[in-house]
């Protein structure tokens, strides 16, 4: 499953951007335009935008303190969907398992369940 997810995201086009920004959730949302997404929700005052490059920087514009990353892909962002079918369908070979230590769902952001076993939760987990 990782292999073939990380050579269908290295198989798309490159570019758009990642900005870390020190501001809650409710504030990056609030502020979020066509093309960029939440990529990540780090802590309380730590939120990762991603999308289309232009979309993304003026986001980021809006807020004090920002820390543009070095990615080679736009991850967790709209920008990952022409992949999102055929990573489906890589899934449907893979006989899934509960795991047998607890981890917290960065999808999620609550301790993981069957859903884990479940196709649909990767494919939403390259997509959130």
């Amino acid at each position: 499953m990782v292999a073939a997810r990380g050579a269908l995201m290295q198989a798309l086009p490159s570019g758009g951007a990642m900005v870390a920004v020190a501001a809650t959730e409710d504030d990056v949302i609030a502020r979020l335009v066509d093309g960029v997404s939440i990529a990540a929700v780090n802590g309380p005052q730590a939120v990762v935008i991603s999308g289309d490059e232009d979309a993304v920087l003026a986001v980021a514009a809006g807020f004090d303190k920002t820390r543009r990353l070095r990615v080679s892909h736009a991850f967790h962002s709209a920008r990952m969907e022409p992949m999102l079918r055929e990573f489906a369908a890589v899934l449907q070979d893979i006989d899934f398992e509960m795991p047998s230590l607890g981890w917290i769902s960065n999808v999620t952001g609550e301790p993981v369940g069957v859903e884990v076993m479940d196709p649909q939760y990767w494919v939403r987990q390259v997509r959130q």
